[in-house]
């Protein structure tokens, strides 16, 4: 549902917690893609465990 809700509404900035986070990347990393500016917080986000969402996006990183 958020995911559809960034791209229906051209969404540039996001907050969310870092388990919401961590969903979105694993289940809809696409959903990030057209984000300027992406705020994760509230508690600890797990290591990496795949490339960054943003890694192919060259404006970010």
């Amino acid at each position: 549902m958020t995911a559809g809700l960034v791209e229906r509404h051209a969404v540039t900035s996001l907050y969310l917690s870092a388990s919401l986070f961590h969903v979105i990347v694993d289940e809809y990393p696409r959903a990030l893609a057209g984000l300027r500016e992406l705020i994760v917080g509230a508690s600890r986000c797990r290591p990496p465990t795949r490339p960054a969402p943003w890694s192919a996006t060259p404006r970010c990183g």
